[in-house]
């Protein structure tokens, strides 16, 4: 097995159960905040699969570059819609990338201070999601969300 795949299996346990998660929230949740001045569902969401496809997009170019602004959400609807549209992009971009790209520099210094390689753009996409991940959870949960996935995919 090639060391992107053995990755990507590892980035989709997570990613399926972000994916399940948004896909129990009810209805009229997408502007839910815990607090004022937090971000709502949606915009954490959006956060989260946005943030995903751009440090893909960087592993995949060698280029970090600005990361392009949220949409604006309507309904959970349209916010499951682009949720699996976004993870479908991720998932081709990474399936894409050969081992190679792996130990490519990728020219990241005016994000993180330092150029980085692929697998380490990789790793903080893996932290960076399981972070917020672990926020939205706490958002499904006061929206209503009875049951939530387990944290990751196990099957």
């Amino acid at each position: 097995m090639k060391q992107v795949d053995s990755l990507l299996q590892a980035w989709l346990r997570h990613r399926d159960a972000l994916v399940a998660l948004v896909d129990v929230t009810p209805e009229g949740n997408q502007n839910f905040t815990p607090w004022e001045g937090a971000w709502t569902y949606a915009l954490l969401t959006l956060h989260i699969v946005g943030m995903g496809e751009w440090f893909m997009q960087a592993v995949a170019s060698g280029e970090m570059a600005n990361p392009e602004p949220p949409v604006q959400v309507t309904s959970m609807q349209q916010l499951k819609e682009i949720v699996h549209e976004v993870t479908k992009r991720t998932t081709d971009t990474f399936k894409a990338l050969p081992d190679e790209q792996l130990s490519a520099e990728i020219n990241s210094s005016k994000i993180f201070g330092a150029n980085l390689t692929g697998a380490q753009i990789i790793e903080a996409m893996f932290e960076h999601e399981i972070h917020h991940k672990g926020q939205l959870f706490v958002y499904a949960r006061m929206c209503g969300v009875e049951n939530p996935p387990f944290f990751f995919n196990r099957g």
